[in-house]
């Protein structure tokens, strides 16, 4: 299975009155069930483009927006029981 997933978030306002960017981002799924018996595994890369972007903050904060991570990596492995 492949699952694609493609995200937009517009510009938004910081508590300064400044502005950080719209991006897209694009997530990407692969899935492999039942790969050994019951042994199932997917991959799943966010920010699958490195898209560099931030996101506004509380005034909990010194910073006016945050940046936010680039592409990451997540590996899931599994096995499923079957009772008879």
């Amino acid at each position: 299975m492949v699952a694609p997933e493609v995200l937009f978030t517009s510009s938004r306002k910081t508590l300064s009155g400044g502005a950080v960017d719209s991006f897209v981002l694009t997530n990407l799924t692969l899935r492999a069930q039942r790969v050994l018996g019951g042994l199932g595994a997917s991959v799943t890369a966010y920010n699958l483009f490195d898209v560099r972007y931030a996101d506004p903050v509380s005034a909990a904060f010194r910073q006016d927006a945050i940046r936010q991570d680039g592409r990451t990596v997540w590996l899931d492995v599994d096995y499923r029981f079957e009772l008879p």
